[in-house]
């Protein structure tokens, strides 16, 4: 994954790079402003070429951590171009959504399906639990894991499942 991140870096810098210092010739080439429409039509169908392999690459992965930093450089090398004056982000933007809205669709699927038994195997029954601790250690973390007096507050009755039981069990004892 590692690899990936590093080509994809790698290829982001020589498209972005390549197209900087085109339009930088462009503009001394042809210093009149009705010559840059073919310029900014170059530089799309380039961004349109680096889409194309950049998904190819990208996309393939289930790492969402590996393939936003990917899309992260893209985005970094591409608002780099703008600061020259050369702004692509919009159409970078535009092509990279429907791929990624496809990976983050078909990884929650696959987390949904993952947890789904998990939760049917849950039981959910009323138990009598001091929410003030975990509130006191959530507000005043610091303080209370050092042993400052905290305001008593009276039990409530709450439904939690097995697990939620036992991670309050284990919360409840460092307070």
């Amino acid at each position: 994954d590692a690899v990936l991140t590093q080509s994809v870096v790698r290829v982001c810098k020589l498209t972005f790079s390549c197209i900087l210092q085109t339009a930088q010739d462009f503009r001394k080439l042809f210093p009149e402003r009705d010559q840059l429409p073919s310029l900014l039509a170059w530089s799309s169908a380039l961004l349109a070429l680096f889409v194309t392999v950049f998904s190819s690459e990208v996309f393939v992965s289930e790492d969402l951590s590996v393939v936003g930093d990917c899309v992260h450089a893209a985005k970094e090398h591409c608002r780099q171009l703008s600061k020259q004056g050369l702004s692509l982000e919009s159409q970078l933007d535009l092509a990279l959504l429907p791929p990624l809205a496809r990976l983050i669709t078909a990884s929650f699927t696959r987390i949904r399906e993952a947890v789904q038994p998990l939760v049917s195997k849950e039981s959910w029954r009323a138990r009598r639990v001091d929410l003030s601790s975990l509130q006191t250690l959530s507000d005043h973390s610091e303080g209370a894991l050092r042993g400052r007096a905290v305001a008593e507050e009276p039990e409530e009755t709450v439904c939690l499942t097995d697990s939620a039981q036992r991670l309050y069990t284990r919360a409840y004892r460092l307070v």
